[in-house]
């Protein structure tokens, strides 16, 4: 289709991996491109849910590697979801997407690639865990399906950066002689009505690869 040559342009130019197949079936695509990498486990992401958090990730295959399953996931089956709708993490051997490649005949089956796993008559032959959270978010969404889901998303990403901007602002204005540690940098932004919690300062200064102020005392 038109707009798959577009993205296998856009990849061919980035120099990132693509592989085609096709639109519909997507399970045999996931299976042939799994063989065509040569890969042992497949980390599923998928393009409605751009929010995906990397730790969520980590934590998704730990328990995938330390419990030795064959399927792993975060928000399915639903109904005992933690985590928001648009975080949708899914882990699987390629044994497991094997044997389903081999064995599924539903439409919608294939076309979902995963249902095999957690909600078919099958699923108990397979040995699957879910993720839990410290907290229930399971009334959020954050998946792109509508182009109001896409404003919501947008405004999000739009507030994230700016507490990023935020941040790397009072950083770049601190006195160089005594840097701002985390917990001060929280009064230095409450004063300029910015209300962001240590644990969130801590996390954007390290994706900003700002070291602590300990470690900034010594670069200046």
């Amino acid at each position: 289709m038109t707009q798959d040559d577009e993205i296998a342009r856009s990849c061919s130019s980035k120099d990132i991996p693509c592989f085609g197949g096709s639109e519909n079936e997507v399970l045999s695509r996931y299976y042939e491109t799994a063989k065509a990498y040569c890969v042992d486990t497949v980390v599923r992401l998928t393009a409605d849910c751009p929010l995906v958090d990397p730790a969520v990730i980590d934590r998704s295959i730990e328990l995938f590697e330390n419990d030795s399953l064959d399927y792993v996931a975060n928000t399915v089956p639903p109904e005992t979801s933690q985590f928001p709708n648009g975080s949708d993490v899914e882990i699987f051997s390629l044994q497991a997407l094997e044997r389903a490649n081999r064995e599924v005949t539903s439409e919608s089956d294939r076309e979902h690639v995963t249902f095999y796993f957690w909600k078919s008559k099958q699923k108990n032959s397979f040995s699957s865990g879910q993720l839990d959270n410290d907290q229930d978010w399971s009334k959020y969404r954050f998946t792109v399906d509508y182009p109001e889901d896409y404003d919501v998303v947008t405004r999000i990403v739009e507030s994230l950066n700016k507490k990023r901007n935020i941040i790397k602002d009072a950083i770049a204005e601190e006195d160089e002689r005594n840097p701002l540690t985390d917990d001060e940098m929280v009064l230095v932004l409450m004063r300029k009505n910015a209300k962001i919690a240590r644990r969130t300062i801590t996390k954007y200064r390290k994706e900003l690869n700002i070291p602590p102020a300990s470690k900034r005392k010594r670069l200046y």
